[in-house]
């Protein structure tokens, strides 16, 4: 008799491993399906010749990305060009048929030694090369466009001896109406930068915001820092932003 409870019980604990092991397989199938997948290119020197080329995934390219040189002294400013490459790197379905395209949009922006002048045609002229990347989410949420802003880096590299770099900073983030409701999500953040370059995630609760919005202020970042040459000082600000998905 002992046997025989002992037989039913292992017998139902087999059932139910299994029964488990088919409900967790069920499921995770049910979550998504990678549609496109490519791995992300790093290299700031292949980017950069995509960038100059016009070559994107990504149509909005020159929507809002700016770069822009103020003597501290004159208080006299001059744009700064700037170029910008998008690689999608993948799609997604849910389970819910709704579609999600992860995208990395890196800028570059390229400044003389003497401040006077930038050009987006790197070369020995060029002093300070500033790289901006933004790692961002496209969704839709009933039919609307949707956006996340998941990860930033950036950095400025530095080819002319005669200038020095200081007081580099960013400012990440996100703003515009949530994409479950009309209420306003605003989440920017400041942060100093010591080295020469910086790699931040931005907050996992982060929610999408709508693309068409009275609200919309985009996502991405912008670069500042201080550069000395010569006797003058300039501030540098480099925007690498999106508003429209």
């Amino acid at each position: 008799m002992k046997r025989s409870i002992l037989s039913v019980f292992a017998f139902s604990m087999l059932l139910l491993n299994a029964a488990s092991g088919f409900a967790m397989t069920s499921t995770a199938d049910k979550k998504s399906e990678v549609l496109y997948q490519q791995k992300v290119v790093t290299d700031t020197e292949v980017l950069y010749k995509k960038a100059l080329q016009g070559i994107t995934d990504y149509a909005n390219d020159d929507e809002i990305g700016q770069a822009i040189l103020t003597n501290d002294q004159t208080g006299e400013s001059d744009k700064i060009s700037i170029v910008r490459t998008t690689q999608l790197i993948e799609k997604a379905r849910a389970f819910s048929g709704d579609v999600t395209e992860s995208y990395v949009t890196t800028a570059f922006a390229v400044l003389a030694y003497d401040g006077n002048k930038g050009s987006s045609d790197w070369d020995s002229s060029g002093s300070i090369k500033a790289i901006g990347t933004i790692y961002w989410d496209k969704g839709t949420y009933a039919g609307t466009p949707t956006a996340k802003l998941q990860r930033v880096t950036g950095a400025w590299e530095i080819h002319d001896n005669k200038v020095t770099v200081s007081n580099k900073k960013v400012v990440y983030g996100q703003e515009g109406e949530l994409g479950d409701s009309n209420k306003k999500f605003t989440g920017w953040v400041p942060v100093d930068v010591s080295g020469s370059s910086f790699d931040i995630n931005t907050p996992s609760t982060w929610p999408y915001i709508k693309a068409e919005s009275t609200l919309i202020q985009g996502l991405g970042e912008t670069m500042t820092a201080t550069l000395k040459s010569q006797g003058s000082t300039w501030t540098f600000k480099f925007v690498n932003n999106l508003t429209s998905f």
